[in-house]
């Protein structure tokens, strides 16, 4: 099974779907706590899902079990808490709550462009140690 990841800032709506599209993705999982606010632009809950279904057919769903607490993620963002202890909590956090089964093709999404400083690399390692997963970021 292939497993990709994908941050939405720093590409244009049409770099994004066309990404999506290029790599024959079938399912967006979308792994941010906060999805619904204004920096979220074209991925805004209310409005992705649609857009992935209009321009290329790609369903969309809303996981909270691969997003960090409010806590962890504030201490990361907002008290300087190093990439790799928060990695470290955020496996502990997942260790506790029941992991979801994705299909092949399917795409975490978060909103950071560099995976090596994202949840999205965090989550997708960590499902992937549960089985023949092979992560691919976008």
């Amino acid at each position: 099974m292939r497993l990709y990841t994908i941050g939405y800032s720093k590409k244009t709506a049409e770099e994004f779907f066309g990404i999506l599209q290029e790599n024959g993705i079938k399912q967006v999982v979308d792994i941010r706590r906060h999805n619904s606010n204004q920096l979220a632009g074209f991925t805004k809950q209310s409005d992705l899902p649609w857009f992935l279904e209009t321009i290329a057919g790609i369903g969309y769903t809303h996981e909270l079990a691969l997003a960090p607490s409010e806590d962890l993620m504030h201490a990361y963002r907002k008290e300087g808490l190093p990439f790799d202890e928060f990695a470290d909590k955020l496996r502990a956090e997942f260790d506790e709550r029941e992991m979801p089964k994705l299909a092949d093709a399917s795409v975490l999404l978060c909103s950071e462009p560099d995976p090596d400083i994202c949840h999205r690399s965090v989550a997708a390692d960590y499902l992937a140690k549960q089985g023949d997963i092979e992560v691919v970021h976008l």
